[in-house]
């Protein structure tokens, strides 16, 4: 308790010595200038509330105007308490990328092999808007026939049971996307609500994308995730990782990107792996070569057999020709 007070005594010190040393408009901040807690919006006044019924049904949001004191998402949530609808409709939000910039991304995903990622931080745009944006352009271009929109680019009642029929399909979400030319976030939000209907009506609910098959986007439970963090801590490949799980590969590097970033920050590394997540030494591969093999492959390679039908028939993984005398060498 005295080390405390001892501490909080020169702290206090310190402080009184910056503020001496300061001007006037330097002076630190009090509490009272900036205040710790988050200023909370004012109570609605039943004048507000009365503009909000009179005129949100006919403008929707568009009465923001009338009411300068509240934002546009105020509006939205105090209108959905109030049981408030509109007929208005707004609409719906364009790509940032747009003419020559949504054709270079296009170039860089269908010709250099891009990923969206790398596309997004070209043009200054997050991964999900780049991916939308191409997808939505690739749409036309493979020939595929987009949803069918209103005059405020909203799917139609057409175009809504069109995204339906391929869910009850069982369609990667990304496929969805490319023959309808609509945002992940809209297939997402479609699942949602016809999940719902279904639930309400006592139906079966829709397959899970992609039929159930392990593919890069679909969703991982915590359950798997944790299993395959578990086989890289044994010393497992990506590849062996993939094959004992289900999960496929490009998931299954994610999560050893995430698990070595977590290990290095407690200053440990991946079984078998060096300081810079580099594998050496592989737990269970199909590359390492068994001393069985190993005798083998020297008997048969004295009998003048040919590299490659050696490593064939003893299920070696293959090589490139100008390495396969280097490799085998050692085993001679």
């Amino acid at each position: 308790m005295d080390g405390n007070k001892e501490w909080r005594g020169k702290q206090g010190e310190e402080q009184a010595s910056v503020s001496e040393g300061t001007t006037d408009h330097q002076a630190l901040p009090s509490s009272e200038t900036f205040p710790m807690t988050t200023p909370r919006s004012a109570p609605w006044t039943a004048q507000e509330i009365a503009i909000l019924r009179a005129w949100y049904p006919a403008e929707g949001h568009g009465i923001a105007p009338r009411l300068p004191g509240r934002s546009v998402h105020a509006l939205q949530v105090k209108a959905n308490k109030l049981g408030l609808t509109t007929a208005h409709r707004s609409s719906a939000p364009k790509s940032r990328l747009q003419g020559e910039a949504l054709d270079e991304a296009v170039r860089l995903r269908e010709v250099e092999n891009w990923s969206f990622s790398a596309i997004g931080k070209h043009f200054g745009v997050c991964e999900a808007s780049a991916s939308n944006a191409v997808t939505t352009a690739l749409c036309v271009r493979r020939g595929y026939r987009p949803a069918e929109r209103d005059q405020h680019g909203r799917l139609t009642v057409e175009g809504i049971e069109r995204l339906r029929y391929a869910l009850k399909k069982g369609l990667k979400g990304i496929d969805i996307q490319l023959r309808l030319g609509v945002s992940a976030a809209c297939v997402s939000e479609q699942r949602r609500r016809y999940n719902r209907e279904l639930l309400a009506r006592g139906k079966a609910l829709l397959p899970p994308p992609g039929g159930g098959q392990a593919y890069s986007g679909a969703r991982l439970s915590p359950a798997k995730r944790k299993q395959v963090e578990q086989l890289f801590l044994q010393g497992l490949g990506t590849q062996k990782i993939a094959e004992h799980t289900g999960v496929s590969r490009t998931s299954c590097t994610r999560i050893r990107t995430r698990l070595f970033r977590r290990l290095r920050r407690r200053g440990e590394v991946l079984p078998g792996c060096d300081a810079a997540g580099v594998r050496h030494v592989h737990a269970e591969s199909a590359r390492f070569v068994t001393d069985e093999q190993k005798e083998l492959l020297r008997a048969m390679l004295l009998d003048r057999m040919p590299v490659q039908r050696a490593a064939r028939e003893l299920v070696i993984g293959a090589v490139p020709r100008q390495h396969q005398w280097h490799r085998f060498e050692v085993v001679i």
